[in-house]
């Protein structure tokens, strides 16, 4: 239940343009077949946002949903990944369990070694819920996604 949360979430925001599910990110043709969209079916995603402040200028943010921990050598990959697609400059991690959160905090300081350039910004289901119109996902030099 906890996607379709996030996916109501995301899709009552103004910012948000599009929500693409995990479903169409590696089910549909376009994101297998545009050299544009087929790192998002690649990297695995959870979730996909088309957002835009402006309606003109638009980028496309991963979302990534961690109810339950992965082993460290799994999100050291993960992460490494990320890091290494040069076409993604930030990504949304929903996490409710503290401790997954600083595993993927201290990875990411591990991998990303300019720690100016951190593309993870974090939130909780809990955030999502407030009854908030502006809501600020962080990473880990406190700069944030705003989404409203």
């Amino acid at each position: 239940m906890d996607l379709v949360d996030i996916k109501h979430f995301f899709k009552s925001k103004d910012f948000i343009l599009k929500y693409f599910t995990e479903n169409q990110i590696h089910n549909e043709a376009r994101f297998s077949e545009n050299d544009n969209l087929k790192i998002f079916n690649h990297l695995r995603f959870d979730a996909l946002v088309q957002y835009s402040r402006d309606r003109n200028n638009k980028a496309l943010i991963p979302v990534q949903y961690e109810r339950t921990a992965k082993s460290k050598r799994r999100y050291e990959k993960i992460i490494s990944d990320y890091y290494c697609e040069a076409s993604i400059s930030m990504i949304i991690y929903i996490i409710e369990d503290s401790q997954v959160k600083k595993l993927i905090q201290n990875i990411e300081k591990k991998v990303q070694k300019d720690k100016d350039v951190l593309k993870i910004f974090y939130g909780t289901l809990s955030d999502l819920s407030k009854n908030c119109n502006l809501i600020k996902f962080y990473n880990q030099n406190n700069k944030f996604i705003a989404i409203q």
